[in-house]
């Protein structure tokens, strides 16, 4: 059965909306292969179409759910698949993310590129459930690094080396004055014209995001802003004290309508 609907890639490799597509595939599409496609469709939704599947699927393994809720990633709704199901489909990458040491990594045809990054598999943990959330969290870690690295590169690299650039100022005036910070905060979104739309997607997500939890106070707002630009990767962990006081900022600036949003 080939998979219909918004849910499946176009024949020749694009989504409906122009996007790369990726197939994440270990054996039972329970864990890992589903934090995969939940980080790339969270982080780098805006330019890759995220899919996995597996040989023997089952369910979507509920450690791995609550892991990934802990950083902010909703998979609960996620399913098993089977790779069957994407026959015929053509995908511009396919990810075997199997253990090649212990398991047999499957094949699928129907792909551009296929790149092989093996991960422990959690699921195969036995102990405790405070220790079975250590392991999960630990793979967890490793997929969004890999993530980072080899599919977000290209996108961050522009945003991260102006914010270095603009960190290491010499007269020091982002951390002195926060009217500079907000303004340099403000000008990584036209870097480029290329990367201006993502960019400022990134932002928005970010802002909207902390509307949630604009009723428990500043201190609440300042620490939800920053955790979830460090999921979004929109600023370095080495610049959260030098870009608090923008976030802050911009949120207050934009508040009024996010806050009509939410009623």
């Amino acid at each position: 059965m080939t998979v219909d609907g918004d849910d499946a890639p176009c024949p020749r490799g694009k989504s409906a909306y122009g996007k790369k597509t990726v197939l994440f595939i270990c054996t039972h599409n329970s864990a890992r292969s589903q934090m995969a496609e939940g980080f790339l469709r969270a982080l780098y939704g805006l330019k890759y179409d995220a899919h996995s599947a597996g040989t023997e699927p089952s369910d979507v393994n509920p450690y791995a759910v609550k892991v990934m809720a802990e950083v902010g990633i909703d998979i609960s709704m996620q399913k098993s698949k089977s790779i069957t199901e994407f026959r015929g489909n053509y995908f511009d990458t396919i990810v075997t993310v199997c253990d090649h040491a212990k398991e047999t990594c499957p094949y699928f045809p129907g792909g551009g590129k296929t790149i092989h990054k093996g991960f422990e598999d959690p699921s195969s943990f036995k102990g405790t459930d405070d220790e079975t959330l250590i392991v999960f969290r630990q793979v967890r870690d490793d997929i969004k690094k890999w993530i980072d690295t080899d599919f977000g590169r290209r996108d961050t690299q522009i945003e991260t080396e102006a914010v270095e650039n603009i960190k290491s100022n010499k007269d020091d005036t982002v951390q002195k004055k926060p009217c500079c910070a907000a303004a340099a905060l403000r000008a990584t979104k036209s870097i480029c014209v290329s990367r201006q739309q993502v960019a400022i997607s990134q932002l928005d997500t970010i802002l909207e995001k902390a509307v949630l939890v604009s009723d428990s106070g500043e201190d609440a707002i300042r620490k939800e802003l920053i955790r979830l630009a460090k999921i979004y990767n929109y600023i370095p962990s080495s610049a959260e004290s030098a870009y608090e006081d923008a976030l802050y900022e911009e949120f207050r600036k934009t508040r009024g309508v996010a806050d009509e949003r939410y009623g």
